[in-house]
């Protein structure tokens, strides 16, 4: 059963504001153990305790929306699917639970209305945790959905300037939407002072680097590690970058290994391509 959900979203921060302003039949202390198990990771027993207390409480939304929460997170998805459309006909869902939802669309095959609800996330972001920013930015990557991903993941990086993962996360999608490569530079550069020890920010800096005409900071960045540590780190893309870097330079023998590895990679992975 797939239900029209969009509309009837409301939400909250997460999970541990989840339970405000609804009239709940089951104990608090219940939902409290729940919201405790699954925030230290324990989700096989979140959900067995939510699944107990649905036993007499079987028209909780909260413990549904729980229950689905908890599947979801251990990838059991069809389970997933079955709680929170049963959370969403009781109450409305909170924002954890809407990203749960739209991933359990997503991996089973209904795209669109999974992009609905995705669509509908983007424009709540600035009400989204960080993890949730994260998982809607990876949802919207399989929808292949570029756009959104870089306005969510921006909305990220404002809360989190200093996280390298986000600002390497708005550079990569500037560059996936055709920025010109002189205004992601200094994105790059940033998440590459953030996290120098990262072979993808400094690979990353040094192929923009390359684009805006400056060869040898480009060659300079990716020659100060191991040929076999730079190149181990990058899909074909990137590694297409780099040998036509190495070319340029004169540098056949890094140009070689980047092709081998490549040509590697490309046929150990056919239907894969790393986002990153």
């Amino acid at each position: 059963m797939i239900l029209n959900v969009v509309y009837l979203f409301d939400g909250y921060q997460n999970l541990d504001v989840c339970l405000r302003g609804f009239r709940v039949t089951a104990s608090a202390d219940c939902c409290d153990r729940v919201k405790k198990l699954h925030n230290q990771g324990e989700f096989e027993a979140a959900a067995h305790v939510a699944a107990v207390a649905l036993g007499e409480h079987p028209n909780n939304a909260r413990l549904w929306e729980l229950l689905g929460i908890a599947c979801h997170a251990m990838k059991d998805f069809e389970a997933a699917t079955r709680a929170l459309e049963t959370a969403t006909m009781l109450a409305p869902l909170s924002l954890s639970a809407q990203v749960a939802l739209a991933g359990c669309y997503l991996v089973s095959g209904h795209g669109e209305v999974a992009r609905s609800m995705y669509e509908h996330l983007v424009s709540v972001r600035d009400r989204l945790s960080t993890q949730l920013l994260r998982m809607v930015v990876a949802g919207l990557s399989r929808l292949h959905e570029p756009h959104l991903a870089l306005e969510v993941a921006r909305q990220w990086a404002r809360r989190e300037p200093d996280d390298e993962g986000a600002v390497h996360t708005v550079a990569h999608y500037m560059r996936l939407v055709d920025y010109p490569p002189e205004l992601i530079l200094p994105v790059a550069h940033h998440a590459f002072q953030l996290a120098p020890h990262r072979v993808r920010n400094r690979v990353a800096l040094a192929l923009l680097h390359h684009q805006c005409g400056d060869v040898l900071e480009a060659y300079r960045l990716v020659t100060a590690i191991g040929t076999d540590q730079l190149i181990a780190a990058c899909c074909p893309a990137r590694l297409l970058g780099l040998g036509s870097l190495f070319n340029a330079m004169g540098d056949t023998v890094r140009r070689e290994a980047c092709r081998a590895r490549r040509a590697e990679v490309s046929s150990s992975r056919p239907d894969r391509q790393r986002m990153m």
